[in-house]
């Protein structure tokens, strides 16, 4: 209903109290409007905890801007939603055995300003300072929602900031995590593409893929992280960025498909034994 919000405009002012607002309404008591400022341009996060004892945290992200022509009804609506409804499920649950922080992010889309890449998910580890110490992973609920897709995870190589030639990737072990939790919830996740499977990563370790996340941020800041979407190379959402990706195209099967998917990889992420930030050889065996 907000049409397009692009990071730094008052619609996504509008977007980031709407989505605190629902976070708080889904059992959240801790919730926090998390304004930043990055290349002149302000936008706020929205970041909830649902606490649990000891230090250690997982974060679970989507975003709530979009590109400058689209209502963004998927892209990220469909993973606002997503995690709005992982909150309102997880807060009925107290076994956890790790806090988990929701973020919904604001400038995923900052390509769009020229001013660089997903600003609000940088934005949000430079707030974490010595803390971050404490995350195990971040996992990124993307573009989600739309009936002629196939829930994947997509594990691909980012350049590194720190060292020029070299990438960065999420580890084998998040990698397997996320698939083991999605299956135990009835609601497997491939791995980059329906199709294309087993060719995803030497495929994208060859060939440079456009495509990002959030998770882009914490990989190349050094940390785990993995996004998820119902979007791939061979089944790619024909609505992306245009004025027409708005909520008729949305499908509630195919939301509540990756919701349960999510749901099983959070529940993972929660007990896995931690791993190690980085296994850049690895190849797709699950």
């Amino acid at each position: 209903a907000l049409g397009p919000h692009p990071w730094g405009s008052p619609r996504a002012q509008a977007a980031a109290a709407y989505v605190a607002a629902q976070m708080r309404e889904a059992g959240l008591d801790t919730v926090e409007l998390q304004a930043f400022d990055r290349h002149g341009v302000r936008g706020t996060n929205v970041v909830g905890t649902l606490p649990a004892p000891g230090e250690e945290f997982v974060v679970v992200g989507a975003h709530h801007d979009t590109a400058p022509e689209a209502p963004g009804a998927y892209d990220g609506g469909g993973g606002v939603g997503i995690l709005i409804e992982l909150a309102r499920v997880l807060a009925r649950d107290e076994r956890r055995q790790r806090t988990v922080v929701f973020v919904s992010f604001d400038g995923e889309e900052a390509w769009s300003t020229g001013k660089g890449t997903t600003a609000g998910s940088r934005a949000f580890l430079e707030r974490l300072g010595p803390r971050v110490r404490s995350m195990v992973a971040a996992f990124v609920v993307e573009m989600s929602g739309w009936k002629g897709g196939t829930p994947v995870v997509h594990p691909i190589p980012y350049a590194d900031p720190r060292e020029k030639g070299r990438s960065v990737v999420a580890p084998a072990w998040l990698v397997a995590a996320v698939l083991g939790g999605a299956r135990s919830e009835g609601s497997p996740l491939g791995v980059g593409d329906p199709v294309l499977s087993w060719l995803y990563p030497p495929a994208v370790r060859t060939f440079r893929a456009r495509l990002y996340g959030d998770d882009l941020s914490f990989l190349q800041a050094g940390h785990p992280a993995l996004f998820a979407s119902d979007s791939s190379f061979t089944a790619f959402y024909p609505d992306y960025h245009r004025p027409s990706d708005t909520a008729d195209k949305l499908d509630a099967a195919a939301l509540e498909r990756m919701g349960r998917a999510a749901l099983g990889a959070v529940r993972a992420l929660e007990r896995v034994p931690r791993g190690p930030s980085e296994e850049p050889a690895w190849f797709a065996d699950r």
